[in-house]
């Protein structure tokens, strides 16, 4: 995923390597296109590092050139969000508002400028990326952006599929079905009802969610 920020010092891609089987995320933040081009080259060459996807703010920066090549070359989906797309904008944009308070948060409690990024950036990188709750083994990143549920969700669960509209009462009309390991990019929360506590839990997922298929229809 590479997110955009604009200020002082110039333009910083943000790039986030996230790796859902064991719900790690990497950060880096690079200048220019040039940078993030050779970023992912090497995670691709030296890291032996493939992303299944790239997602990327509505910006042309990344949409041409080498970023592109290597997403063709090497089979990896490239996701630029198109304009006037809520949806589909939405899934780089949380992250990237995120990614931002978190920086500038760290900036601030130590009383220092945005105009120091470069100075302080790659530190904060560093103790991002070796940083991990001792509770969960997961990097703090993955308890910002989602709330991982307390229980593992099987193949077969009966989930309810909550839209990204639905208010937080329960009160809205959801799909019920089973969960199937698919990827759908739709903005929500999934409930499940795990048979160890018996009741409905809401299980925040994103922006991966189980695809939601009614009882009895298998998936095609």
């Amino acid at each position: 995923m590479f997110v955009k920020e604009v200020g002082h010092g110039g333009v910083h891609i943000i790039s986030v390597l996230v790796e859902l089987l064991h719900q790690w995320w990497s950060l880096r933040v690079l200048k220019t296109k040039d940078e993030a081009d050779q970023h992912l080259l090497h995670l691709i060459i030296a890291e032996q590092i493939i992303p299944k996807i790239i997602r990327s703010d509505n910006d042309t920066v990344l949409k041409l050139g080498k970023t592109k090549q290597l997403a063709a070359e090497y089979n990896i989906y490239f996701e630029p969000s198109p304009p006037h797309c809520p949806e589909s904008h939405g899934a780089v944009e949380v992250a990237n508002r995120e990614i931002r308070t978190m920086l500038r948060t760290a900036l601030k409690k130590i009383g220092c400028d945005a105009y120091v990024w470069p100075v302080l950036i790659p530190g904060i990188e560093q103790t991002h990326n070796v940083t991990f709750a001792s509770l969960t083994g997961v990097s703090p990143w993955f308890g910002r952006f989602q709330s991982p549920p307390p229980f593992v969700l099987h193949f077969g669960d009966p989930i309810v599929f909550k839209p990204p509209f639905a208010d937080k009462f329960l009160s809205f009309l959801g799909v019920e079905g089973v969960f199937i390991n698919t990827v759908n990019d739709t903005l929500c929360e999934v409930l499940y009802y795990p048979p160890e506590i018996e009741r409905w839990t809401v299980c925040k997922l994103h922006p991966i969610v189980p695809k939601p298929v009614r009882r009895g229809v298998e998936e095609a």
